[in-house]
């Protein structure tokens, strides 16, 4: 697939995450998933799923916690979730590991019809989406910062950061920047793991990410189990 082409905004420095092949997108709007997540080990976890993209070479695209869930051993939680998009943006000061993305607006978001949206400040640390339209490139979806939105370098308290969601929550985000367009390629691989404490929506370390084992749905298959054992190790089922 050739690199998708940004529109073009005259002053405006473009960031962009490129489709690495035609399998992007080949899940169909509005598709049903679900993880079953079951604990067979000896302890108390919070499950966690997020995900990751293998387009996104942008170290300053951040993995967030997409769903959390504490479960007690000998017991089971389903995650189900669509695949609709949305947009986002939090104040969440730096971006970093470890920081909560807490959401404070959610715009519905579509491939095709709804996929380009501004981020503006009209009042000092006041922040808001305007201006969603389908001028965007079909098959991505971006976000513009216009000029008004701060340096987070020189305004670090209460920085907003964006990114987008799939079915009303956060998967990725980056520090916003003023005068910057970032286009995302969907391209989602789902992955799970569990840790002691872990909050919704909070930005993934480099360490969480690379030990957590890989979610996939091959064919028509819709269903995953994945089964946590007294040696804490994963098996995963399908269907």
């Amino acid at each position: 697939m050739n690199p998708q082409k940004l529109q073009v905004i005259p002053g405006i420095r473009h960031r962009l995450v490129k489709p690495a092949n035609k399998a992007a997108n080949t899940a169909p709007a509005g598709q049903k998933y679900s993880i079953k997540f079951i604990n067979n080990s000896n302890n108390d976890w919070t499950f966690c799923c997020f995900q990751k993209d293998p387009t996104i070479t942008d170290p300053t695209i951040m993995s967030l916690a997409w769903y959390t869930k504490k479960v007690v051993s000998g017991e089971s939680v389903t995650f189900t979730w669509y695949i609709t998009y949305n947009f986002l943006w939090a104040s969440t000061g730096i971006l970093q590991p470890g920081i909560t993305f807490d959401a404070s607006q959610v715009v519905g978001a579509d491939l095709t019809n709804d996929n380009l949206i501004t981020l503006t400040s009209p009042a000092s640390e006041e922040y808001k989406f305007i201006s969603e339209s389908n001028a965007g490139t079909s098959g991505s979806l971006s976000i513009y910062c216009d000029n008004t939105i701060p340096d987070p370098k020189v305004v670090t308290n209460g920085a907003p950061s964006v990114g987008i969601g799939m079915s009303g929550q956060g998967t990725f985000a980056l520090q916003a920047q003023p005068n910057t367009t970032t286009t995302f390629t969907p391209n989602p691989t789902y992955y799970i793991t569990f840790a002691n404490e872990l909050s919704l929506g909070q930005v993934m370390s480099a360490e969480q990410t690379t030990s957590a084992q890989q979610v996939s749905f091959p064919g028509a298959v819709n269903l995953c189990t994945a089964t946590l054992d007294h040696t804490n190790a994963w098996s995963l089922s399908y269907g």
